[in-house]
């Protein structure tokens, strides 16, 4: 297909999936809910310092992928599905903000993504962007692709699982997301990696 192997169509297709993105943040950043629902694993305040860890692995991860680029354009093209599956998800279903994050002021998708770019706002997403995770969903979908192609052995493999594993517990406990939203940030990139891998 034409957009297999095309690096800058894949580039398109991720910026495109994260603007569309980006917008219904805002949108739903709008429909605000102060009222947190209940989740077991949101029992003690003193993690949420740690709310913004794993946006340091994934700045990591990205950085590897220039190593691991072989099948880059696959990787681009199955995260933009992803973002845009999960985009679908929370504007459908906007759940409470569970967090003490501090809600975003701007307006427009371009400063929000030069922050991001730029390393300005040192946590990406809002407070309503929960179900599902995707924090989660890169990871687990970085953690397939490098598998998938062999990229890394077998002992590393576990190593990355319970790495990602531990701070998608983390983004719990920091009341990022609720509990629900790991467990799809892991189910739906398998299934769109499954269902759509052979065809990007």
């Amino acid at each position: 297909m034409y957009f297999q192997n095309n690096l800058p169509f894949s580039i398109c297709f991720l910026l495109f999936s994260i603007s569309i993105m980006i917008k219904s943040q805002i949108y739903c950043s709008k429909k605000n809910t102060p009222i947190p629902l209940f989740d077991h694993l949101h029992f003690n305040t003193k993690y949420i310092k740690f709310y913004n860890i794993s946006d340091y692995f994934i700045n990591f991860y990205i950085l590897t992928l220039f190593y691991f680029n072989d099948h880059i354009s696959k990787f681009i093209n199955l995260l933009a599905i992803v973002y845009l599956f999960r985009t679908l998800f929370f504007t459908i279903t906007i759940l409470p903000k569970c967090g003490l994050m501090p809600d975003k002021t701007d307006k427009s998708v371009r400063s929000i993504l030069y922050k991001y770019i730029t390393f300005k706002d040192k946590h990406t997403g809002y407070n309503n962007d929960l179900l599902f995770s995707g924090h989660t969903a890169f990871m687990f979908l970085y953690y397939l692709y490098l598998v998938k192609f062999n990229f890394i052995t077998y002992n590393k493999s576990i190593v990355l699982f319970m790495i990602n594993l531990i701070l998608s517990i983390l983004n719990i406990l920091s009341r990022c997301h609720y509990s629900i939203d790991i467990v799809l940030g892991y189910i739906m990139p398998l299934f769109i990696f499954q269902n759509f891998g052979d065809y990007v």
